[in-house]
C-alpha cells in the first residue's frame, strides 16, 4: 500500500481536529462543573443520579403525606377533645338537674343548655 503525502496531511487534521474536540468537550466540562455533559457520557452514573432523585421525590412524597396524616391527626383530635368537654358538661348539668333543690325554671334552663350542646356536639 502507497502512502502518500495528502494521506499523512490528512490523517494530521483528523488527529488535531479530534484533539480540538477532546479539548473543547474537556473545557465545557471544567465551566460546567460537571464530569459527564449528557447521560452517554457515563451511562452508569447517569441510572445512578435518576435513581437518587427518584429516591428524593418518593422522600418528599412520603413527608408531604405524613405532615397531612399529623394535621389531619391534630384537627381530629382538637374536636375529640372538644367533643369530650361538651360531654362532661352534658354530665354535669344532668348530675345537678337530679337534685331535688331545683324549681322548674332552673330544670327548664338546664334543659335548655343540654339542649344546645347536644346539637354543637352533633354539628
Amino acid at each position: 500500500m502507497r502512502i502518500s503525502t495528502n494521506f499523512i496531511s490528512q490523517q494530521s487534521i483528523d488527529a488535531m481536529l479530534r484533539q480540538q474536540t477532546e479539548l473543547s468537550k474537556t473545557q465545557l466540562q471544567i465551566t460546567e462543573g460537571k464530569t459527564a455533559l449528557s447521560p452517554s457520557d457515563d451511562p452508569i452514573t447517569a441510572v445512578q443520579a435518576l435513581d437518587l432523585q427518584r429516591q428524593v421525590n418518593l422522600t418528599e412524597q412520603y413527608l408531604s403525606n405524613a405532615n397531612t396524616a399529623e394535621s389531619k391527626l391534630n384537627t381530629s383530635d382538637g374536636i375529640l377533645n372538644s367533643a369530650s368537654n361538651i360531654m362532661q358538661r352534658i354530665r354535669e348539668l344532668a348530675v345537678q338537674g337530679l337534685s331535688d333543690t331545683n324549681s322548674a325554671e332552673s330544670r327548664q334552663a338546664l334543659a335548655t343548655e343540654m339542649i344546645q350542646l347536644n346539637e354543637t356536639l352533633v354539628g
